[in-house]
């Protein structure tokens, strides 16, 4: 190619062979040459096509360096160029250089000179329109490149159409968002295979009102338990218990059916909330009518009425679903002064549990006006309750119910909420945990975790009370959920041991739970614990909860641990799986995919730590040439210095040594760089120029174990060229400065060594004998 370059008579062909040497010269990262390479053309043949054909290379070669400004005053003066095959490449390369220096304005405008004609540049175009934001106007360029792709089911035509189903969710125009994830899942081979899309296609199908049945059985037909797996179940069965809601179907679909293969997700207690919610308020029973006909046909007098508004109460609150219609049976036996203590307790009782739930039907439609009315009415008829001194277990149940209404009430409203607290807190003190339900009093606790609120010994003590509670109705959320508040507490309290034995306990007993899994993240992020016992916990995880890693939190914490753990290519991998996480679903286009430096600088510092030397210095050595005088490039520098002196290379050490110095004078790694330096040259035998290195360092060093190493070396280098007078004072003077360490003498007898060998060399070979001999006697 060079022959080529320089010697034919063709100028076409002496502008391919530079053009290739060029490219060569890029693939060895050596960029620099490759710069040299494509302006040959630029400057042997301008204002003519070659030209053109170098510009385009050298500012693609600019924009990967992250020199825009190069790249822009490169491509520029062809911009005007009448040549249909580069036209449209010389408006991207300039497009490019305007992304990469945050100018998407002008990027665009240049993008779209060519977009008709170029799909690169019409993807990009798109992509740059939503970095202005512009999300509709980035769905039309998505949407008419797709039609105007040739092969639309190709890898290009699968991350359009990805990029415009993510817009349209985004958009909330669920319908199309909906056809376009299906077109995706037609060609599976192609669609990603972390789960994650068929995941945004169920989301997608649910908001359009399309049924996700097919996705969730495909999905767990196919074994693959991902992070997205339980998202899709309980999808899944939102999309089954809504059908159920329309049709009017007497029962709530089994939550169990997408979500007992994921026993730890805490979508599991939002479903069984929902069932829950959907049998009190939506489900009629099943023989109304014959109910009604049996509660009207009673005969006149054979039933009180008080017991006649109790039956017709009741009938209306749990068969009928019409709370309103039952608070208006049960008020006649409230408001009935003649009625008996017992009969009007009963009926507040179930007017309390009508207005409960009236007051969670207001919370679930977010109706503030409602809210407020049937809260009040609920509180109003509790504290009714309470002046008839009712103590009874029903009671305490619908005070912690309403209790926890009031807590999803005010979670947003910071004064109300922290007055409920006070109460809460006051009735726990008093009464202990038995006040409140396990379940109610693990949400009050976690409450104040929240706020740091735990300086109650009292609601500390009652932890233990409402743990045995639970255990003993068997609820087994329930009391994992608490156990892992007891870590919590212990760890505030800075009981740590005792947390660490509560958690594993926890994992071992109740493995199926959300506390559970829980609890293994805290042992994963525990700084107490070794990091290899924190690294097998984080396996745990995986292992046992896939469905409910976070991928790039997984990997990046992985990564932490296999640093700490001196497995720097294991974490190095971790943390390229974590980029690729974090990335999803944006397109694979150049002007995201340039070289990272600080990537690069991990790549090689992980490759060092590993023993991999070569390629340690290939990855600093790209860091270099990408940017000589970047953010890295003296760590790259320095790295690279040290890993040379490894491998022997001496020279090419010290030249990385001298660049440090002149790119970044009195720069932390310079002065780590002064220390290698005379080490570097007295292996080479240039004793004139270590001694002055080590001078230099004698001469800004404080600490005195360095200050006295750097002088005996300063003796050596003396010794070693020859300058034995010099040596010798210089070593009777270190010996006054430091006649008090106890090793001294043994620097000495190096000395002696250091002198015989400098009298060996001018063959004064008696007295180099003498020093020996010295040596040996002592």
């Amino acid at each position: 190619l060079e022959w080529l370059a320089t010697r034919s008579p063709s100028d076409k062909i002496v502008t391919a062979a530079w053009l290739e040497l060029g490219r060569l010269a890029r693939k060895q990262m050596k960029f620099d040459q490759a710069t040299d390479a494509f302006r040959q053309p630029i400057n042997r043949y301008p204002n003519t096509l070659f030209a053109v054909q170098a510009a385009i290379e050298l500012a693609d070669l600019y924009n990967y360096r992250g020199m825009t400004g190069p790249a822009l005053e490169t491509i520029k003066p062809y911009l005007s160029t009448d040549d249909s095959t580069y036209k449209p490449e010389v408006y991207v390369k300039a497009g490019d250089a305007c992304y990469r220096a945050g100018d998407y304005s002008q990027a665009l405008r240049y993008y779209d000179r060519v977009s008709a004609r170029e799909p690169e540049a019409a993807l990009k175009s798109a992509w740059t329109s939503e970095a202005l934001g512009a999300k509709e106007e980035a769905l039309d360029k998505y949407m008419h490149l797709l039609k105007s792709l040739k092969d639309p089911s190709g890898n290009t035509g699968f991350q359009v159409t990805r990029r415009a189903a993510i817009i349209t969710g985004e958009l909330e125009q669920w319908k199309s968002s909906a056809g376009l994830w299906a077109s995706i899942l037609n060609r599976m081979n192609v669609a990603d295979t972390s789960g994650r899309s068929l995941y945004e296609a169920a989301k997608s199908f649910v908001e359009a009102g399309r049924s996700v049945q097919s996705l969730a059985r495909f999905s767990l037909k196919s074994g693959d338990i991902n992070p997205w797996s339980d998202d899709l179940g309980y999808l899944a069965y939102v999309d089954t218990l809504r059908s159920s809601i329309r049709s009017k179907l007497p029962s709530a679909p089994d939550s169990r059916r997408y979500l007992a293969i994921f026993p730890a997700s805490s979508y599991l207690d939002s479903a069984r909330y929902m069932s829950g919610y959907f049998q009190r308020h939506c489900v009629r029973g099943s023989d109304l009518m014959e109910r009604m006909a049996e509660l009207s046909s009673r005969p006149p007098g054979s039933v009180d009425r008080t017991q006649w508004a109790m039956d017709w109460g009741d009938f209306y609150l749990f068969e009928f679903k019409d709370p309103v219609k039952a608070l208006d049976q049960y008020a006649t036996v409230i408001d009935d002064t003649s009625e008996t203590a017992e009969n009007i307790t009963l009926a507040c009782r179930r007017s309390l549990q009508a207005y409960l739930f009236l007051y969670e039907s207001a919370l679930w439609e977010h109706d503030d006006f409602l809210i407020k009315t049937y809260g009040d009415s609920a509180r109003s008829r509790l504290d009714q309750l309470r002046g008839f001194n009712d103590d009874s277990p029903e009671t305490s149940a619908l005070t912690s119910e309403l209790l926890r209404l009031d807590l999803i009430r005010f979670a947003d409203e910071p004064e109300r909420l922290d007055a409920l607290l006070d109460f809460m807190r006051t009735g726990v003190d008093d009464y202990g945990a038995d006040l409140l339900t396990p379940a109610v009093f693990a949400d009050y606790l976690r409450y104040e975790l929240d706020n740091g609120r735990l300086d109650s010994a009292a609601l500390i003590n009652s932890l233990d009370r409402a743990i045995r509670a639970s255990n003993s109705t068997a609820e087994r959320r329930t009391t994992a959920d608490l156990r892992l508040l007891a870590v919590i507490i212990d760890e505030f309290l800075e009981r740590y041991d005792e947390a660490v034995e509560i958690a594993v306990e926890l994992v071992d007993a109740y493995p199926e739970t959300p506390a559970g899994a829980e609890a293994v993240e805290w042992l994963v992020e525990n700084p107490r614990l070794p990091p290899d016992v924190r690294y097998e916990w984080l396996e745990t995880f995986f292992r046992a909860y896939p469905y409910l890693v976070e991928p790039v939190r997984f990997e990046s914490t992985a990564a932490a641990l296999l640093d700490s753990l001196d497995r720097p290519i294991d974490a190095l991998r971790a943390r390229e799986k974590a980029g690729i996480y974090a990335n999803w679903g944006i397109p694979r286009l150049d002007i995201l995919e340039a070289p990272d430096e600080a990537a690069l600088y991990c790549r090689g510092c992980a490759f060092k730590r590993a023993g991999k030397l070569s390629e340690a210095a290939d990855q600093f050595r790209i860091l270099i040439n990408l940017k000589k005088s970047g953010k890295y490039a003296g760590q790259a520098d320095l790295a690279l210095a040290e890993i040379l002196f490894q491998l022997g290379d001496m020279r090419s050490a010290l030249a990385y040594l001298d660049t440090l110095h002149q790119e970044f004078t009195n720069s932390d790694e310079d002065v780590i760089g002064m220390h290698l330096r005379p080490v570097l040259l007295m292996s080479l035998e240039d004793y004139g120029r270590a001694l002055s290195s080590w001078r230099e360092l004698i001469s800004i060093d404080v600490n005195p174990d360095s200050l006295f190493h750097h002088r005996v070396e300063a003796v050596v280098c003396q010794y070693r060229a020859g300058r034995l007078e010099e040596a010798r004072l210089s070593a009777r003077q270190l010996y006054r400065d430091f006649k008090k360490r106890d090793d001294l003498d043994q620097y000495k007898a190096l000395f002696y060594l250091e002198k015989g060998h400098a009298l060996d060399k001018v063959r004064r070979f008696e007295e180099a004998r003498d020093q020996y001999g010295t040596i040996k006697k002592s």
